[in-house]
């Protein structure tokens, strides 16, 4: 079966705990590595104090990847004008590259993500719901998101990032004008000789993956100590603390390392359920507390002078509010 290796942030592996287990990729099994999103400062070869300083600047947003297959490795960068780095965000920044190993590799059923784990971006709740979701979306039948250990090094993707903005610094110092992060984008597609394939992502992209995600997400009990999350099917994950690769070419969840199953539809939609009774709580004691009262459709402030049973105050207005 093919797979897909999308590699987002590989770790330095000298003087690191081993995270990874049995990692034998088959052929064919793509994987894709992105990066931590991050902002270029748009520029201009000459540029009056007020912009030179930031008061007027614009920012460009760039999230880098490296897809990994039996066919090769390639290059990819997307940029928005958004300056949003949240797993909604990194989800409209994935979704051209998923199409495109979709329409290139159409054999491609299984999807590996290597990145590293900022909480705000990547190992969050809202994600671990996204990547059991949207990747089946796009036709693909099992993926797996592995994160990398605290103190890693830099990666492949980071260069990409480097090389983009190289390239702008230096169309700039050439007399080129880079005012908005379109600019940026155009400059770049342009560019000949280069390796990196460009997308960009408008904010519509963005804003189409707020209404994937449910307003309520309960929180998936050791978030900070998962390095692997696999999914199979839409809204169910696995993860545990070591990743594993000793089953995927049956794209199976093996159980080495004690996986632990979340069925995330359980915590969306409560609507069904039905409603516990509310609890009878104890009696508050307000004696000689202040209070706010309505009468005649005007607050006062009041003084509790007696309570009788658990409901009937008598209140004595001090002062009308303003």
């Amino acid at each position: 079966m093919a797979n897909a290796v999308l590699d987002l942030s590989p770790p330095s592996m000298e003087n690191i705990p081993p995270i990874l287990d049995g990692v034998d990729v088959a052929q064919e099994q793509p994987q894709e590595q992105p990066e931590n999103t991050e902002n270029y400062a748009c520029k201009m070869s000459t540029e009056v104090q007020a912009y030179h300083f930031g008061g007027s600047r614009k920012q460009a947003t760039i999230h880098t990847a490296i897809l990994y297959t039996v066919h090769g490795t390639k290059s990819y960068t997307t940029l928005s004008d958004s300056l949003r780095h949240d797993e909604r965000a990194v989800w409209a920044h994935l979704e051209p590259i998923l199409k495109e190993i979709r329409a290139t590799y159409p054999q491609i059923m299984t999807l590996h993500v290597i990145s590293d784990g900022p909480v705000t971006q990547y190992r969050n709740k809202a994600n671990f719901y996204l990547l059991s979701t949207v990747p089946f979306l796009s036709g693909f039948k099992h993926v797996s998101w592995n994160y990398s250990e605290k103190s890693h090094g830099k990666g492949a993707p980071d260069g990409i990032g480097g090389a983009v903005k190289r390239d702008a610094d230096l169309y700039v110092r050439r007399g080129g004008e880079l005012q908005t992060p379109l600019d940026l984008y155009e400059m770049l597609t342009k560019k000949s000789g280069s390796t990196i394939t460009h997308y960009w992502v408008n904010e519509e992209s963005i804003q189409k993956y707020d209404e994937l995600v449910p307003e309520k997400l309960t929180a998936v009990k050791g978030t900070l100590k998962i390095h692997q999350v696999l999914s199979s099917q839409a809204a169910q994950i696995s993860h545990r603390e070591v990743s594993c690769f000793c089953q995927h070419a049956e794209m199976k969840t093996c159980l080495c390392y004690q996986p632990v199953k979340v069925d995330l539809r359980d915590t969306t939609d409560n609507s069904l359920s039905t409603p516990e009774p509310p609890k009878k709580q104890p009696p508050q004691d307000l004696s000689g507390k202040f209070v706010i009262v309505t009468y005649d459709e005007l607050p006062y402030v009041g003084q509790v002078l007696q309570v009788v049973g658990e409901e009937n105050l008598s209140e004595q207005p001090h002062a009308t509010l303003s």
